[in-house]
């Protein structure tokens, strides 16, 4: 967006009604909240009580993060409980390997299915109309798994299944995908146990990854739109 965009943005009147109303209903519901004895204090027991309850069930989660990454689900919820759970119970640097565990069979497992018996399934029905299924070029395919990968608001199955599917060299595909989804699963596995365990300065840094990486991840895109117009 440029300078001149943006400030047209800032002039339209209902974008500021639209604001002006959420901060209302924001404050309203803070008042409401306050009015009726919530305090942070209870929100910090109900938060523990959940937690506990979580925390009885590790491999219930394990197999969440597993299946949910190739279903039209919220993935990062889960990959945040997740956090906290095996932060809990087993410390950071393993909680980070069990969710980043996970996350990496969850990308083999949409890969194969995608990549076989769906492409084969949709290229058979795409056959009645037309020859093929229409392919991305060889030379190509390395980019295009990283812009799928690096761009925001693409649902992670989708991005699962649109590579597989694309037929994107397998190498390529678990290079790219376990490089990136590192530094994400870590933002949010970090986030997560510190919320759970009360720490403010590491839920910052967790957060502060997934700030960084939004904000690189978006240099490299407007990188390669400018080096490569076309």
């Amino acid at each position: 967006m440029n300078k001149e965009k943006l400030i047209a943005l800032l002039k339209e009147p209902k974008l500021w009604i639209a604001l002006g109303i959420a901060a209302v209903v924001g404050i309203i519901g803070l008042y409401l909240l306050w009015q009726s004895g919530y305090t942070l204090d209870t929100f910090k027991s109900q938060l523990d009580t959940l937690t506990s309850t979580i925390a009885q069930y590790p491999v219930a989660i394990y197999i969440a993060i597993l299946l949910i990454g190739g279903l039209p689900l919220p993935l990062s919820p889960v990959l945040i409980i997740g956090g906290g759970v095996f932060t809990e119970l087993y410390g950071l640097p393993t909680s980070l390997l069990i969710c980043y565990s996970a996350m990496v069979l969850n990308m083999l497992w949409t890969y194969v299915l995608a990549r076989y018996p769906l492409r084969s399934l949709i290229a058979k029905l795409i056959s009645r109309f037309s020859d093929k299924i229409p392919e991305l070029p060889d030379e190509h395919k390395f980019k295009a798994a990283l812009i799928i990968r690096i761009t925001p608001g693409i649902p992670f199955f989708l991005q699962n299944y649109f590579l597989g599917f694309s037929a994107i060299p397998f190498k390529q595909y678990i290079l790219i995908s376990c490089l990136i989804q590192a530094f994400y699963t870590s933002g949010f596995v970090i986030s997560g146990g510190a919320i759970f365990e009360g720490k403010t300065g590491l839920a910052i840094a967790g957060i502060s990854i997934l700030i960084v990486l939004s904000l690189v991840f978006s240099w490299l895109r407007k990188r390669n739109a400018v080096a490569d117009p076309a």
